[in-house]
Protein backbone atom coordinates (compact mmCIF):
# COMPACT_ATOMS: atom_id res chain seq x y z
CA UNK A 1 0.00 0.00 0.00
CA UNK A 2 1.14 3.58 -0.86
CA UNK A 3 -0.50 6.99 0.68
CA UNK A 4 -0.15 10.10 -1.39
CA UNK A 5 -1.76 13.46 -0.08
CA UNK A 6 -4.11 14.58 -2.53
CA UNK A 7 -3.18 17.78 -5.04
CA UNK A 8 -6.55 20.14 -3.85
CA UNK A 9 -6.71 22.15 -0.68
CA UNK A 10 -6.41 20.99 2.20
CA UNK A 11 -4.86 18.02 1.17
CA UNK A 12 -6.22 14.82 2.37
CA UNK A 13 -4.66 10.95 2.66
CA UNK A 14 -5.58 8.48 -0.30
CA UNK A 15 -4.42 5.08 -0.47
CA UNK A 16 -3.91 2.44 -3.16
CA UNK A 17 -2.05 -0.62 -3.59
CA UNK A 18 0.55 -1.36 -5.76
CA UNK A 19 2.41 -4.50 -7.18
CA UNK A 20 6.34 -4.28 -6.78
CA UNK A 21 7.71 -5.37 -10.03
CA UNK A 22 11.67 -4.17 -9.61
CA UNK A 23 13.76 -2.51 -7.49
CA UNK A 24 15.78 0.30 -7.35
CA UNK A 25 18.54 1.73 -5.63
CA UNK A 26 20.32 4.69 -5.53
CA UNK A 27 23.03 4.26 -2.55
CA UNK A 28 21.72 7.73 -0.52
CA UNK A 29 19.44 6.03 2.47
CA UNK A 30 17.55 9.02 2.45
CA UNK A 31 15.86 8.33 -0.43
CA UNK A 32 16.22 4.85 -0.87
CA UNK A 33 14.01 4.41 2.06
CA UNK A 34 11.22 7.56 0.94
CA UNK A 35 11.22 6.88 -2.70
CA UNK A 36 8.92 4.38 -4.40
CA UNK A 37 8.25 4.87 -8.50
CA UNK A 38 4.95 4.12 -9.53
CA UNK A 39 2.98 4.69 -13.03
CA UNK A 40 1.98 8.40 -13.64
CA UNK A 41 -1.75 8.17 -14.61
CA UNK A 42 -2.14 6.35 -11.39
CA UNK A 43 -0.66 8.77 -9.58
CA UNK A 44 -2.65 11.56 -11.38
CA UNK A 45 -5.63 9.92 -10.78
CA UNK A 46 -4.90 9.21 -7.02
CA UNK A 47 -3.68 13.12 -6.29
CA UNK A 48 -6.95 14.46 -8.38
CA UNK A 49 -4.26 15.72 -11.08
CA UNK A 50 -6.84 14.99 -13.68
CA UNK A 51 -9.11 17.67 -15.04
CA UNK A 52 -13.16 16.37 -14.81
CA UNK A 53 -14.42 18.47 -17.83
CA UNK A 54 -11.05 18.41 -20.28
CA UNK A 55 -9.46 15.09 -19.35
CA UNK A 56 -6.67 16.86 -19.01
CA UNK A 57 -3.96 15.44 -16.46
CA UNK A 58 -1.51 17.96 -14.35
CA UNK A 59 2.23 17.85 -13.00
CA UNK A 60 3.83 19.77 -11.19
CA UNK A 61 7.71 18.96 -11.78
CA UNK A 62 9.32 18.09 -14.41
CA UNK A 63 12.80 16.71 -13.53
CA UNK A 64 15.14 15.46 -16.45
CA UNK A 65 17.99 13.34 -16.29
CA UNK A 66 20.35 13.69 -18.99
CA UNK A 67 22.35 10.73 -20.53
CA UNK A 68 26.06 10.12 -19.05
CA UNK A 69 28.02 12.68 -21.72
CA UNK A 70 25.48 14.89 -22.33
CA UNK A 71 26.40 18.43 -22.79
CA UNK A 72 24.22 20.30 -20.37
CA UNK A 73 24.95 23.63 -21.06
CA UNK A 74 23.69 23.38 -24.67
CA UNK A 75 20.31 21.58 -22.97
CA UNK A 76 19.77 24.47 -21.41
CA UNK A 77 20.61 26.75 -24.15
CA UNK A 78 17.57 25.05 -26.35
CA UNK A 79 14.80 25.71 -23.63
CA UNK A 80 11.72 26.86 -24.80
CA UNK A 81 9.68 27.54 -22.06
CA UNK A 82 9.51 29.82 -19.47
CA UNK A 83 11.50 27.78 -16.92
CA UNK A 84 12.10 28.11 -13.09
CA UNK A 85 15.31 27.77 -11.32
CA UNK A 86 14.66 27.27 -7.58
CA UNK A 87 17.53 26.45 -5.29
CA UNK A 88 18.49 27.22 -1.85
CA UNK A 89 22.18 28.46 -0.54
CA UNK A 90 22.59 25.22 1.48
CA UNK A 91 21.90 23.27 -1.11
CA UNK A 92 25.10 21.08 -3.10
CA UNK A 93 23.82 22.46 -6.38
CA UNK A 94 23.85 26.35 -5.82
CA UNK A 95 26.77 27.06 -7.42
CA UNK A 96 25.50 24.63 -10.67
CA UNK A 97 22.18 26.27 -10.54
CA UNK A 98 24.15 29.97 -10.74
CA UNK A 99 25.88 28.37 -13.44
CA UNK A 100 22.69 27.35 -15.12
CA UNK A 101 21.06 30.66 -14.56
CA UNK A 102 24.33 32.87 -15.75
CA UNK A 103 23.87 30.66 -19.26
CA UNK A 104 21.03 32.67 -20.44
CA UNK A 105 20.64 35.80 -18.66
CA UNK A 106 17.32 36.45 -18.13
CA UNK A 107 15.51 33.96 -19.90
CA UNK A 108 15.33 31.65 -16.29
CA UNK A 109 13.33 32.74 -13.62
CA UNK A 110 15.76 32.28 -10.72
CA UNK A 111 14.76 32.35 -7.37
CA UNK A 112 16.68 31.07 -4.14
CA UNK A 113 15.91 30.06 -0.95
CA UNK A 114 18.19 31.09 2.42
CA UNK A 115 20.15 28.32 4.05
CA UNK A 116 18.31 24.38 3.87
CA UNK A 117 20.00 21.83 2.45
CA UNK A 118 18.42 19.06 -0.50
CA UNK A 119 15.54 18.66 1.11
CA UNK A 120 14.44 22.49 0.83
CA UNK A 121 10.81 21.20 0.38
CA UNK A 122 10.86 19.26 3.64
CA UNK A 123 12.43 22.10 5.31
CA UNK A 124 10.76 25.19 4.14
CA UNK A 125 7.57 23.84 2.35
CA UNK A 126 5.51 27.83 2.97
CA UNK A 127 8.81 29.93 1.36
CA UNK A 128 8.92 27.20 -1.10
CA UNK A 129 5.07 26.29 -2.41
CA UNK A 130 4.90 30.05 -2.36
CA UNK A 131 7.30 30.51 -4.50
CA UNK A 132 6.48 27.99 -7.09
CA UNK A 133 2.82 29.07 -6.51
CA UNK A 134 3.86 32.57 -7.95
CA UNK A 135 5.81 31.68 -10.53
CA UNK A 136 2.93 29.49 -11.89
CA UNK A 137 0.40 32.32 -11.45
CA UNK A 138 2.61 35.30 -12.63
CA UNK A 139 5.85 33.79 -14.87
CA UNK A 140 9.12 35.05 -14.86
CA UNK A 141 8.18 38.25 -13.67
CA UNK A 142 6.91 37.07 -10.17
CA UNK A 143 9.16 38.05 -7.63
CA UNK A 144 11.36 40.53 -8.87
Amino acid sequence: KVTFPTAGTPPKAVTDTFTIVDFYESKMSEYDANFVFVPIAALQRMRGMVDPQSGLTSVNSIQIRLAPGADLEAVLRELQVETLLLTNTGEDLYEATQRSRDLRPGFFAYRELAGGSHDIIDEQPGPWTRTVADFLEHGAAAGT
